[in-house]
């Protein structure tokens, strides 16, 4: 009952007056009339006392008030069975009690909070959604400190002249990556060959497969590039030659280069020609030409699964034959040197 009095003595201050007229005397009159009944020192309904309150003391009780508000602004007061005021009383009532409380000059006023710069994820976010380039935010912008084991909030996320220097930084290549430059360039990229014996299945890679790697690089333009891969383990005593093999290149998963490696005949040519013969090999897996459009795909040099047949040889240890082994070392080639992407040639776009 008591804030009902309140909604409608609110409702008659803002139609006389207009919105925050200063009716503190006629909102009062009406909150003795309705309100104490239930909410004096006597009754303290809900624990709501609004006794020895005074209109102008109202900033002082804002707690009290400000869950007053809320209960009106849900229609959780007045209580079922009493008079239920229009939605126009009520609202009027709820922008005068907040009125009241915000424009109180002697109230502490909030803390002054600092300008919060996006963390890198948000930065490499915001760069994809506007000018929809991929990058690397870590190669770019600084480190992120933590506050209290929080890296995004505002404490953490500060600013200073050097990390304006690196998000400037940043920007000017953002920039260049999304403008692009009309004569592509070409430019080189190394990436290392994996860890681990490469013998089976490598998650991630196509089923099917055996051994091999994958990467991710941003091309930058549409046009020819040359991958080169450096070392598929023909070595001294190449084992790895001792059978056929194919190997492969793929392209977003799609197969844009197949070779074949090992057999007879290479591993002849090894035998009798050594080194050069070695190198002679190597060249077929040396400026593949493979055209790529311009953007980040994802890169993977694996080989095709074959017969894994028991070797009539002599198996390394005393445990059953597990894969391509003899006395420890593989008998078939692998990725263990470095993958060599040059490019673009006869580029067709604009270059990043």
């Amino acid at each position: 009952m008591g804030v009902v009095a309140l909604l409608a003595a609110g409702a008659v201050a803002v139609h006389q007056t207009g919105l925050f007229a200063d009716r503190g005397p006629q909102q009062w009159n009406a909150l003795k009339q309705y309100c104490l009944d239930c909410h004096d020192s006597a009754e303290a309904t809900g624990g709501v006392v609004f006794e020895g309150v005074q209109a102008a003391s109202i900033p002082k009780h804002a707690k009290l008030f400000e869950t007053a508000v809320r209960k009106l602004r849900g229609r959780l007061m007045p209580p079922p069975g009493g008079p239920q005021p229009k939605q126009a009383l009520v609202d009027g009532f709820v922008k005068w009690a907040e009125n009241s409380l915000d424009h109180n000059p002697r109230l502490p006023k909030a803390g002054h909070t600092g300008i919060q710069r996006l963390d890198r994820a948000e930065y490499a976010a915001a760069v994809k959604d506007i000018l929809g380039v991929d990058i690397d935010p870590t190669k770019y912008l600084p480190a992120e400190v933590e506050v209290d084991g929080f890296d995004n909030i505002a404490a953490a996320l500060s600013e200073s002249p050097a990390f304006l220097d690196q998000y400037i930084g940043a920007a000017r290549t953002v920039a260049r990556l999304a403008v692009g430059e009309p004569a592509a360039k070409p430019a080189s990229a190394h990436f290392p060959p994996p860890s681990g014996d490469q013998d089976d299945y490598v998650d991630g890679m196509p089923l099917g497969t055996r051994g091999g790697t994958r990467f991710k690089y941003d091309f930058p333009a549409d046009g020819v590039y040359h991958i080169t891969l450096t070392d598929l383990d023909v070595g001294l005593y190449p084992r790895s030659l001792e059978t056929k093999q194919t190997v492969v290149i793929l392209i977003d998963r799609q197969e844009v280069f197949r070779g074949k490696l090992g057999g007879a005949a290479d591993l002849k040519l090894v035998n009798r020609g050594g080194a050069p013969a070695r190198a002679e090999i190597m060249k077929r897996f040396a400026n593949i030409p493979v055209k790529v459009t311009a953007g980040v795909h994802e890169v993977a040099v694996t080989f095709i699964e074959r017969s894994r047949a028991a070797t009539d040889g002599e198996i390394y240890g005393f445990t059953p034959y597990g894969g391509f082994s003899f006395t420890g070392k593989q008998r078939v080639p692998r990725v263990i040197g470095e993958i060599n992407v040059v490019g673009p040639f006869d580029s067709t776009g604009i270059s990043s």
